[in-house]
């Protein structure tokens, strides 16, 4: 049991280099966002208008897509994919 745990967390981290599917992560995650506070309001962001809710959404798109796909290329030296 602890062997097979140990394989399994010694294993390297899939990196996904594909362009397609970190915009795709992003997406979701911004669009989920942006509908969970357009249609719940939590917070009392009931006061505020639709589309500024949505804005939650966006910067949450940009913000995974900045760190997913720029950091990466930053940070070439620091990061070694081949492990």
């Amino acid at each position: 049991m602890i062997s097979t745990a140990k394989r399994f967390l010694n294993r390297p981290f899939p990196y996904d280099t594909s362009i397609f599917n970190k915009w795709k992560i992003a997406l979701v995650f911004g669009s989920f966002i942006a509908a969970f506070l357009i249609v719940f309001a939590p917070f009392g962001l009931h006061e505020v208008p639709a589309y500024l809710r949505a804005t939650y959404g966006v910067v949450t798109f940009f913000a995974l897509e900045s760190s997913r796909c720029f950091k990466p290329t930053l940070g070439s030296g620091v990061f070694q994919i081949e492990h």
